[in-house]
């Protein structure tokens, strides 16, 4: 991954490689990164999965369907913990229902680190976007997401909580 002015440049796609150190990340233990979700004015409905085997998946791919069965996902990750070793990627699709009858609109609130002091790092390319979602009414939207941890991380777990807030 390349930084440019503070911004990152995402040109890995979930058919490509792991990012790795090799034998040095292998040895050390996962880093345990449990994802969470505060909701203003919409239901608990944000899940994650991992990514389907499709070439053509590429981070930030993002849409609507009308069934689970269409969407680029393996099985679910059902504690929504996601383990990654320092020096690796990790390639997921975060995926919300919408069980109202009638459409869904949400941004997320930039994300929060506990503890700060594991968060340097970690870099998580991921939904706060100061960008509003739209769900119509009984379909699933999904997104697909990466985080990274650099070789030096440093910490064996870390929280990521966002805030998904409705807009009308």
């Amino acid at each position: 991954m390349k930084k440019v002015l503070g911004l990152s440049l995402l040109l890995l796609t979930a058919a490509s490689p792991v990012r790795s150190s090799g034998a040095a990340a292998a040895e050390r233990e996962p880093v345990a990164i449990r994802l969470q979700w505060d909701y203003k004015g919409i239901e608990p409905e944000m899940s994650v999965y991992e990514a389907a085997d499709d070439p053509r998946l590429e981070i930030w791919n993002m849409g609507v369907r009308k069934s689970l069965a269409e969407l680029p996902v393996k099985k679910r990750i059902e504690d929504s913990v996601v383990r990654a070793r320092p020096g690796e990627d990790k390639i997921f699709v975060l995926v919300y229902r919408n069980v109202r009858d009638k459409p869904v609109r949400f941004f997320a609130a930039p994300h929060r680190l506990s503890p700060e002091e594991a968060s340097l790092g970690f870099d998580f390319a991921c939904l706060c976007m100061n960008h509003i979602y739209t769900v119509p009414k009984g379909y699933y939207w999904y997104r697909v997401v990466k985080l990274s941890l650099d070789d030096d991380f440093k910490g064996r777990s870390l929280d990521v909580r966002h805030t998904l807030v409705s807009r009308p």
